[in-house]
């Protein structure tokens, strides 16, 4: 498993740094990628699920772009919905 923690001591190699700008991530947006990662936000990753999200959202930064602002609209919607059904007593 990997914390953001793990994360940020991993991207301060920069061998690390390099690989990932070489698959199109820049490593300045690794909370983004983590939290897109972390689907159950339990702050752990597995560590196949970390490589294949990075192989998923490699390419331009747009792309890693456009799938956190999906990550940020889902989270809003939830709330919603929560504070919905709290008024509504459900």
């Amino acid at each position: 498993m990997v914390t953001f923690a793990d994360l940020e001591d991993f991207l301060e190699d920069d061998g690390v740094h390099r690989q990932f700008l070489l698959i199109g991530i820049d490593p300045q947006s690794a909370w983004m990628l983590f939290m897109l990662l972390d689907d159950d936000e339990s702050g752990l990753i597995d560590i196949t699920e970390f490589v294949a999200g990075c192989m998923r959202l490699r390419g331009e930064c747009q792309r890693l772009d456009l799938q956190m602002m999906m990550y940020e609209m889902m989270r809003k919607l939830d709330g919603l919905e929560r504070a919905m059904q709290r008024k509504l007593g459900g």
